[in-house]
């Protein structure tokens, strides 16, 4: 006798075999109060220890470079003493000629004060040499005198020059002495004597010029002009 197997179907329609034997998924945290808090204080423990351990990491670190450049800045220093410390030494080892170049601009001093009053002759007899020749005379014969510092006050004549010459006539002096009086290093223009040569049909005079404190010029003062 054969046996068959009669499945009864629920009550309401809409629910089919499948769902009415499958589990709900139904979670209940059943945990005692006590375990979840003594988990989240382990839990919050493990995050600020771990949290110290970084800041004490980035503080080793910090003071690890820190370190580093003050050693750097220690070696440069170190470096920078030594170098002054050999340059004292060639400093004295070369002290003689430090010492003569003391000497040099001593002497290049006292030579300037002792020739303040320094005449060049050539760049002042120049001068009038130039003059004479714009001016269509001849000079025969030229003399300079110094004169005695103790008398020269100030603006006035530091040496005299004597000048002999001839031109073919009075207004060629004339514009001689002129010129010589626009000159700054000469002074006083001053004409002695004109005469007349019957023999070379020519006017000699004689004149007498003073230097100004503008012609004195050397080496070791003012530069001296051209004499032009």
């Amino acid at each position: 006798m054969a046996t068959t197997t009669t499945t009864l179907m629920p009550i309401d329609p809409a629910v089919t075999p499948e769902r009415a034997a499958r589990v709900l998924p139904i979670r209940a945290n059943l945990l005692p109060g006590e375990l979840k808090a003594g988990r989240n204080a382990r839990r919050t423990r493990f995050l600020l220890i771990g949290a110290v351990i970084i800041v004490i990491g980035v503080l080793v670190a910090w003071y690890l470079h820190a370190r580093q450049q003050l050693d750097a800045a220690q070696s440069n220093l170190d470096t920078a003493n030594e170098m002054v410390t050999q340059a004292k030494k060639n400093k004295s080892k070369y002290s003689a000629v430090t010492d003569l170049m003391n000497d040099q601009t001593r002497v290049q001093g006292e030579l300037k004060s002792l020739l303040a009053d320094d005449t060049p002759w050539s760049t002042d007899l120049g001068y009038i040499r130039t003059d004479a020749t714009a001016a269509g005379v001849t000079i025969s014969e030229v003399v300079g005198t110094l004169t005695d510092a103790s008398l020269t006050s100030s603006g006035a004549a530091v040496a005299s020059i004597s000048v002999n010459g001839s031109g073919p006539d009075k207004k060629k002096i004339a514009s001689f002495v002129e010129k010589l009086a626009d000159r700054e290093q000469l002074t006083l223009p001053y004409v002695t004597t004109v005469t007349y040569d019957e023999t070379g049909k020519e006017y000699e005079f004689a004149l007498t010029v003073g230097l100004t404190t503008k012609a004195l010029c050397g080496r070791f003062t003012t530069t001296c002009g051209t004499g032009d």
